[in-house]
């Protein structure tokens, strides 16, 4: 087993016990592994080969193996860094179902730069700004429909669907905007904090559904224009992983009564 190796040559196993071990770690197309994606999931395969010469051979090793990831996952995300990692298989001879980690944030500024760490407490007037991002990241995330509800509830009755079929439900609406979708591992948007009717309803729940692209597809980035809106078609969510933001807290202006 000495010569045993990858697809790249220089990608050889070690030998631990009785296990002779392949190890992809830092990029999952390292070490000649080819990557191929449909709707539904996103599938990496490599292959074990031994050394071959134009001499003389004995015997030929040849085994293919291979990992699937779903392409697509809803994301709530509770305060905080939890991030989606469903326990992924041991990769045998077969293929198996393995998946990525993708999680979303609340920042308190355009730049991205300083996350909110505590339950975020915001005026009606304030902007929210989200990322959702992917490890890795080398593949490309789109978000395909966001969503806020008054509980921790995804299917809540209660529903304010502000990005569909991953563009803003109003193209004009100035209180939403969705600054990177599509483009690489990570979703940006700021959206103006909101409340529901209700005097009953305090807090807001965000939850979106994305989708992951191979990194060479071209239609991974929507097409938001509004001559195209009536064209674009619905893509069905195939499998969700849930997880959830909340709550964001509407902060009420108290107005000093000697004042008025």
């Amino acid at each position: 087993i000495w010569d045993l190796h990858l697809n790249d040559p220089e990608c050889r196993g070690v030998e631990i016990g009785d296990d002779y071990i392949f190890t992809i770690k830092t990029n999952l197309t390292d070490c000649g592994t080819i990557m191929a994606s449909d709707e539904t999931y996103i599938m990496f395969t490599n292959t074990i080969h031994n050394n071959e010469t134009d001499i003389i051979t004995r015997s030929y090793v040849n085994i293919t193996f291979g990992c699937r990831y779903p392409a697509n996952y809803m994301v709530q995300q509770p305060n905080g860094e939890n991030m989606i990692r469903v326990d992924v298989r041991t990769i045998t001879l077969d293929t198996e179902d393995g998946n990525f980690s993708v999680s979303m944030l609340l920042y308190k500024d355009e730049d991205f730069e300083d996350k909110w760490t505590t339950v975020p407490s915001l005026m009606l007037d304030d902007n929210i700004y989200v990322k959702a991002f992917m490890i890795p990241a080398n593949l490309m995330l789109r978000v395909e429909r966001c969503w806020a509800t008054p509980n921790h509830d995804p299917y809540s009755n209660i529903q304010y669907t502000f990005i569909k079929e991953s563009c803003p439900v109003l193209t004009s609406d100035q209180t939403l905007a969705v600054m990177k979708n599509g483009q690489g591992p990570e979703a940006l948007f700021r959206i103006q904090m909101f409340k529901f009717v209700g005097s009953s309803y305090t807090d807001i729940f965000l939850h979106c559904n994305v989708q992951i692209c191979h990194s060479g597809a071209g239609a991974c980035r929507p097409n938001c224009s509004t001559e195209d809106a009536s064209t674009r078609t619905r893509r069905d969510i195939a499998q969700s992983h849930t997880v959830s933001y909340g709550p964001i807290k509407r902060r009420e202006v108290h107005l000093d009564k000697s004042t008025l």
